[in-house]
């Protein structure tokens, strides 16, 4: 299936919470929510009993004489067009020695080709007010643009331009591999990210599905401009591919514009390298953790093979994962360890499929006295799924709520066509999803309870991260345990062992006098002093899919925080005034657009994680765990680093200015639904004796998400604290 992307979208209302609660973050150790708004036009949901029937669009489908698929769908709802290139070229065709090449490539299509330089390729998505994005996956690549119909010619002329006749210039191949070598230390410091990293490795053996898709330092450096052309001329042809087209246009001009601009790829009579048949299955348990000291929280992913996409079980698998651990809030695993018992602040389990293979995944996160009872719990729900048929009323609420999530999600073009493009690639075509919801609502408990079943359920394979020492006995009865350093773990081992030597004392010391020379920068024990804080500015954000030079304003705000955990935010914007709120201690951060609400746990992750005040305060109490990392190239210049590791195993990297030593750029890892995420600090100035910035720039990937300008600041005067509180209203007394 097509993984989590690497795409720009429409600016929606919930893309700017997120961005209010980056902002938020910068300034505070919690942070607030981003809000969801339901598509369509129901003002009251549907009865669960009486599900509206999914009206298959207009799906037309041909074939060039070079071999390229098309699928169009005529969609006039809107004067505008998405349009997907499917490349046969995913990261399971990387050699073993050069994984993150398919990554490398895909990246490098739009910085020149034989017709226009990067400059001008950007200059004309900005023109036409067009977003142009890539996304790599086990399988397929994709290139992704979207813009107005009216603009359809030089939509697809760019498009199989960046396609077909990319150059790959040295020095754009020199900076990528920089920029993704860059993620990955940012990917790889997240304890939950590293799990389900080092779990894919494990399920998967030695099979190219087990690859982190961005690769390695080592990989990537092995990487040259000549390979990566290499690369693309064996892997790039019609023949395999299939162009997807949803949007504002007439079959005819589809036909033309297709013929036009893709009638001349010529194809390829030889056949790519084959890739290894996927792993079967295994015998045993595994039983591993990665060894991360003075964690607080350990990162817990437990998985099993499954059968690919076109299994033909798929959906009763699908039903049953929902009723185990899927969307909904009372979901098995997320009822017995959050709700039942607080062990966790989500528990959920996710099925992904590949072409010939997948793996059934159960994700959590608790304190590290919790570890064994929460793997016990989670264990025990994974094998009972396949043993027991599932009540009627618990099954047949998950087929509602699946029901609903997909006419939801296929309600929009791009929804529609993230649905279609599976259906066409991997398994037997539109039809798939006219019946979707009657093959979900006709699952019986049996089906969905044999579907599991047919899976190594009572094999486990168990991934933990955290503090080894302190896990350990509360697993060892389970099975065998292996322990491995977070510094020795290799991700191109089908083991994960590495030969790597053990930290290196020398490189810890450096990242500690870093620190040092950070912390007297910034104003040194004068950090210490500040129990209070006020700030007051403007500003403005570029929402994903607008042009940069068009950024929104936020007309106003003001920042309010009282030592050691409580803050409170205030925005004027075109949308109305918002709120965001940390009470501190226990309680859930807030936010109100009207109403209030608590913030999600992605929110929360990024607020502990970029902070800056907060960090180095914690690092200097010892709080925080000071490590190296590499040094961060830029245009301007190569920034030296350390990393900071939370007793919850989350890390952020912080580069200081090698002349002020202030910080100057702050890295927080990403998730899958939200890339990695950097913060530039400019203009800093004395409050009492401690430096601060005046200016935050936010960007998230590439793009520039968010400016702020700081005009007065205030330190130590007087708060009051029950503005941090939740407001009540008539719903939440």
């Amino acid at each position: 299936m097509k993984p989590a992307q690497r795409r720009i979208v429409p600016y929606r209302l919930d893309h700017f919470l997120k961005q209010l609660g980056f902002l938020f973050a910068l300034l505070s150790t919690q942070a607030p929510l981003h809000a969801q708004i339901a598509p369509g036009g129901l003002t009251s949901p549907p009865s669960p009993a009486n599900l509206p029937a999914f009206v298959l669009p207009t799906v037309l489908r041909w074939n060039l004489p070079n071999g390229l698929h098309v699928a169009f769908v005529p969609d006039h709802r809107q004067p505008a067009l998405w349009v997907d290139l499917a490349v046969p070229a995913g990261s399971v065709y990387d050699p073993p020695e050069k994984v993150g090449l398919a990554e490398m490539t895909v990246r490098l299509l739009d910085k020149g080709t034989q017709h226009r330089t990067a400059l001008q390729i950007a200059q004309q998505l900005d023109q036409l007010g067009a977003t142009l994005s890539t996304t790599v996956g086990r399988d397929y690549l994709f290139l992704s643009l979207q813009g107005l119909s009216d603009d359809a010619r030089p939509l697809f002329d760019l498009l199989s331009d960046v396609a077909l006749h990319p150059q790959f210039p040295p020095s754009e191949v020199a900076k990528e591999r920089t920029q993704i070598i860059n993620e990955i230390a940012s990917d790889l410091s997240d304890a939950p990210t590293l799990a389900t990293t080092a779990l894919d490795r494990l399920v998967y053996g030695a099979h190219p599905y087990g690859d982190y898709p961005k690769g390695t330092p080592e990989t990537l450096r092995a990487i040259n401009p000549a390979e990566i052309k290499q690369f693309h001329q064996t892997h790039f042809v019609p023949n395999g591919s299939t162009l997807f087209i949803v949007g504002d246009l007439s079959a005819a001009l589809a036909h033309k514009l297709v013929q036009t601009y893709f009638g001349n790829w010529p194809p390829e009579s030889r056949q790519a390298a084959e890739v290894p048949p996927a792993p079967k299955s295994y015998s045993q348990s595994t039983f591993l953790v990665i060894h991360r000291p003075n964690a607080a929280q350990t990162a817990i992913s437990i998985g099993v093979l499954t059968a690919g996409y076109a299994a033909p079980d798929r959906i009763a698998a699908e039903v049953a994962a929902d009723v185990l651990g899927g969307g909904e809030f009372n979901s098995r695993l997320n009822s017995a360890i959050r709700e039942q018992r607080g062990l966790a602040y989500y528990a959920y389990c996710r099925l992904t499929l590949h072409r010939d293979a997948g793996s059934l995944e159960a994700v959590t996160l608790t304190k590290t006295t919790s570890t064994g009872e929460v793997v016990r719990l989670a264990l025990d729900l994974i094998r009972q799924i396949g043993q027991q048929p599932i009540p009627l009323k618990e099954l047949m609420a998950s087929q509602r709520y699946m029901v609903g999530s997909f006419f939801i999600r296929s309600s929009t073009p791009r929804g529609f066509l993230t649905a279609l493009e599976p259906a066409l690639l991997y398994g037997q075509g539109p039809q798939e999803l006219a019946d979707y919801a009657s093959h979900v609502q006709a699952v019986t408990p049996q089906q969905a309870q044999q579907a599991m079943a047919r899976l190594p359920l009572a094999h486990p394979i168990v991934v933990l991260v955290g503090n080894a020492p302190a896990i350990v006995p509360q697993i060892r009865s389970l099975g065998t345990v292996e322990v491995i350093p977070e510094d020795h773990v290799d991700l191109l081992s089908p083991t994960l062992q590495s030969a790597a030597s053990s930290t290196n004392s020398t490189s810890h010391n450096e990242a500690e006098a870093l620190f040092q020379e950070a912390w007297q920068a910034h104003g040194g024990d004068a950090l210490k002093s500040l129990q209070t804080l006020q700030l007051k500015g403007k500003g403005s954000f570029s929402p994903p899919g607008l042009a940069t030079n068009n950024p929104l304003p936020i007309s106003s705000f003001s920042f309010t925080f009282l030592a050691p955990d409580r803050m409170r935010m205030d925005l004027q914007t075109d949308f109305g005034p918002v709120a965001i709120g940390v009470p501190g201690g226990d309680a859930a951060p807030w936010f109100s657009l009207g109403v209030p609400q608590d913030a999600p746990a992605i929110v929360v992750q990024i607020a502990s994680t970029t902070n800056l005040l907060h960090l180095l305060l914690a690092a200097k109490e010892g709080k925080e765990t000071v490590h190296s990392v590499p040094d961060l190239k830029t245009d301007a210049g190569t920034l030296p680093g350390f990393a900071l590791t939370s007793p919850q195993g989350q890390t952020v990297q912080l580069y200081l200015d090698p002349q002020t030593h202030l910080v100057q750029r702050i890295v927080a890892p990403g998730t899958a639904d939200n890339p990695m995420i950097t913060a530039t600090l400019k203009n800093y100035h004395s409050v009492n004796g401690v430096q601060l910035p005046q200016q935050i720039t936010v960007m998230q990937d590439k793009a520039t998400l968010m400016q702020l300008d700081i005009t007065d600041t205030q330190a130590n005067v007087k708060v009051d604290d029950t503005i941090f509180a939740k407001p009540k209203t008539a719903r939440n007394p």
